[in-house]
């Protein structure tokens, strides 16, 4: 009989071990989220369909310590959860205040509208968006907007907060993200941070002894009296150390540290350091605060290794709008600008030489970090393939019988022949001439073939392009099949025939 109670035992476990996790659909299965949750066990997903979710239930969700998944069923475009707070009703979207660990999972919901109370004593009634407390949720995918008191709060607590797009917002500290309490120390990879507002550090705040990790995000078009982008306090006894690798900081407002501020209480300091990132705000730090920066662009200069101060070369640039009526400061709105990399940018290309990507890392578009065998600056991979080019001839004589003028293009290793989209003409800059005749053709040893095109392209046109004398750089564009552009650039001497003959004298 023993045996028979303990072979249906051994049985039952192992039917229970593998009980394949179940999937909640709400509203379908529950009527709320949180009675979803409350039913799921560790493993399960709370799937969620199209709508804007509101009301008890739907604000104010607690994931309640368990490893589940909580998902919209089309993404966050379509999966609303509207917290209707006021400061006369307060609510927010989610909390993790239970131990929750990285397999505590939200992914694809938008929270709009969250309140709660800034100045409370009890951390557990802040963070407005999404509360963390000692925890290690992982949140991606998520829509966070027109919350008030900390889109994300992390109280000690090391979230991953990941492909998130995090934007007006606001707070007292930290309109989109704030990071306190010791040993805080979030991972904030591949978001988009815009449009937040605080008193101190309007994109993120951090006030913590931890190590947050900045990562491939794009913050921008942020304000605050001081950190428009970033705002670092320590406090406490024990030192910080944040990392921002790969990050664009532009159109941040503040009087006071437009991109990054650091203020230190003695004898804890800030340890920041910086890489790959482009900054085009100011930086302002007290005596006690160190940082360092590594190959990144920032405005008015920065020692260390691979640093430069250039217009990056963005694709436009945000700015105000006074919409017809400049007089008038009340209807002005602000218009975004893009943070992409244009052609001939010097960040493209000029990231850390041996900087390594992680498995399956991506730039904020989702592209491969490294395109061009070398990591570009800023949160955006440029998109563009740079090939090498020479034009023939070097000196072109306007009244010369020369018909047409010659480019070759040399392609960087990884391109093949059939990637190149040989049914568009190559396109050559100023005029966008079209090119009369093209030829791909492969280049080496079997196995290590490279791609060169040759292409022709009509004189007379490039001269009507080109109404001046002297030195100019030329461009050729073309596609690949995918759609992506490559690009490559050369100078040559534009003459007319006096002054090629007083050349050809030496005078």
């Amino acid at each position: 009989m023993e045996k028979r109670i303990l072979l249906a035992i051994v049985i039952l476990l192992a039917v229970s071990a593998f009980t394949p996790a179940a999937t909640r659909l709400v509203p379908g299965d529950y009527n709320t989220i949180q009675d979803a949750i409350n039913a799921a066990v560790d493993g399960d997903t709370v799937l969620v369909a199209d709508g804007t979710y509101t009301g008890d239930g739907n604000r104010d969700i607690d994931f309640l310590g368990k490893a589940i998944t909580v998902k919209s069923e089309n993404g966050p475009e379509n999966c609303i959860i509207d917290c209707n707070a006021t400061d006369a009703e307060r609510h927010r979207g989610f909390r993790f205040v239970s131990d929750e660990n990285h397999n505590s999972v939200l992914d694809g919901i938008t929270i709009i509208n969250g309140y709660t109370c800034e100045y409370h004593i009890s951390e557990l009634f802040k963070g407005s968006g999404i509360l963390c407390i000692g925890s290690e949720p992982t949140i991606k995918n998520c829509y966070l907007s027109n919350n008030y008191s900390h889109a994300i709060l992390c109280t000690s607590a090391s979230p991953i907060i990941e492909n998130c797009t995090i934007s007006d917002n606001t707070s007292f500290e930290g309109g989109g993200i704030n990071c306190r309490g010791r040993s805080s120390s979030p991972l904030i990879i591949n978001c988009t941070i815009t449009r937040n507002a605080a008193k101190f550090g309007g994109g993120i705040y951090c006030d913590s002894s931890g190590t947050p990790v900045i990562k491939n995000c794009n913050i921008s078009e942020n304000s605050a009296d001081s950190g428009g982008a970033v705002f670092c306090y320590l406090g406490v006894f024990s030192d910080s150390f944040i990392t921002i690798t790969n990050c664009t900081l532009a159109d941040n407002l503040s009087p006071k540290g437009s991109a990054l501020a650091c203020k230190s209480w003695s004898p804890a300091r800030n340890k920041i350091e910086l890489s790959n990132c482009i900054v085009c705000d100011e930086i302002f730090k007290d005596d006690k605060s160190t940082i360092t920066a590594s190959y990144s662009n920032i405005r008015g200069g920065w020692e260390g290794e691979g640093n430069i101060d250039a217009d990056p070369c963005f694709a436009e640039l945000g700015f105000w709008d006074a919409n017809g009526t400049p007089e008038d400061a009340n209807d002005d709105f602000w218009v975004e600008g893009d943070y992409h990399l244009l052609p001939g940018s010097l960040c493209i290309d000029a990231g850390d030489p041996c900087y390594v990507p992680e498995p399956n890392e991506t730039d904020l578009d989702g592209y491969p970090r490294i395109i061009n065998g070398r990591i570009d600056m800023g949160a955006y991979e440029s998109d563009y393939i740079r090939a090498r080019l020479w034009l023939s001839p070097r000196t072109i004589n306007r009244k010369s019988r020369l018909k047409r003028v010659m480019a070759w293009m040399q392609f960087p290793k990884g391109i093949t022949k059939v990637q190149i989209d040989q049914d568009q003409p190559l396109l050559l800059y100023p005029g966008g001439i079209e090119a009369e005749l093209q030829y791909v053709f492969e280049q080496g040893k079997k196995g290590d073939k490279g791609v060169r095109i040759s292409a022709f392209f009509d004189k007379a046109e490039l001269m009507e392009a080109i109404p001046d004398n002297g030195q100019v750089q030329l461009e050729v564009v073309g596609y690949l099949t995918t759609g992506r552009e490559f690009y490559g650039t050369d100078f040559v001497t534009i003459l007319d025939r006096q002054q090629a003959w007083k050349c050809w004298l030496g005078r």
